[in-house]
């Protein structure tokens, strides 16, 4: 009985740091205005690998909800430029030159979350806060970079850009009072595609559609 109670204490608490939980220190991409070349690129295969990797630098899993927030960024970002005749957004779990599609353009997304959080301090700060039921908060830091590569048909790479962003997770139930007064964040990845499109209108890297 008194395992059951301390484990449902300790569920709740978690569900409330995570149902709690604030952003610092994300920069923004400013959007760039786009303007359409006169005939649409060819099909575009928006292909990306998205890992995650604890502070001890082993890969942990990816939660399904950042693949559908990065893919609704890709998508949105992708249609509002009005470049392409037609696009595929494709996971590949592993990156090789083999594995990318055939006869077809790629821009290609190599996206890496690194905690860089002390894991010692991490796990002292998430004891203190669940044993005051997230009165006093705990947080960690995430590095994510983005590094971004066109392909053309026969896998040759002819732009590359990397994208480094940063933002630093809170969580707890004080937090409560603060999130009224946030500045609503975008998704720490949402422009990259942006950004990098901009680059290539007018660079005629991409063919165009017949």
């Amino acid at each position: 009985m008194v395992k059951n109670t301390i484990r449902l204490i300790g569920v709740i608490s978690v569900a409330i740091l995570v149902a709690n939980c604030v952003g610092f220190g994300q920069e923004k991409l400013i959007s760039v205005n786009i303007t359409p070349p006169a005939k649409k690129f060819e099909k575009t295969v928006f292909a990306y690998t998205l890992k995650y990797f604890n502070a001890f630098g082993v890969e942990i899993g990816v939660a399904h909800a950042e693949n559908e927030a990065f893919e609704k960024a890709v998508k949105e970002e992708v249609e509002a430029c009005k470049c392409f005749k037609e696009y595929e957004i494709l996971e590949l779990k592993d990156f090789s030159k083999e594995k990318l599609p055939k006869n077809t353009s790629v821009i290609y997304y190599d996206i890496q979350y690194k905690e860089t959080t002390n894991p010692v301090l991490r796990t002292l700060g998430n004891f203190v806060s669940l044993g005051t039921l997230g009165i006093i908060p705990a947080g960690y830091h995430l590095e994510i970079s983005t590094d971004v590569k066109l392909y053309d048909k026969s896998a040759k790479e002819l732009k590359a850009q990397m994208y480094k962003n940063q933002i630093t997770l809170i969580g707890g139930t004080s937090m409560v009072f603060v999130i009224p007064f946030m500045e609503e964040r975008p998704f720490i990845l949402s422009g990259v595609t942006n950004q990098f499109l901009s680059g290539l209108v007018g660079a005629n890297l991409i063919t165009f559609a017949r």
